[in-house]
């Protein structure tokens, strides 16, 4: 059960996060990349990650590995496609 409330919460934060974000808009999944890999990862790892000077060289990994590889970018895109989708069919 506690990890289905968690669950939920990062979904809601997720969502705070790409509100109104279109998949198709290339400035706006730019914008939202970093802060939605940072909430994911420090979900899953520990909000204190930002401390950690590692982390920032992880962040940055990521978000190159997805802006260069069209594969990671379609899965990244298709997950914010279902969170925007979530959010507007919520009641």
């Amino acid at each position: 059960m506690e990890a289905r409330r968690e669950s939920a919460m990062l979904r809601r934060q997720l969502q705070a996060i790409v509100a109104g974000v279109s998949p198709a808009d290339e400035k706006a999944m730019a914008s939202v990349r970093l802060p939605v890999l940072r909430c994911i990862l420090g979900e899953q790892y520990g909000g204190d990650l930002g401390t950690d000077p590692l982390f920032a060289e992880v962040l940055a990994s990521v978000d190159r590995d997805i802006r260069e590889r069209p594969e990671l970018d379609a899965v990244f895109r298709q997950a914010i496609a279902s969170l925007v989708t979530r959010r507007s069919s919520a009641p």
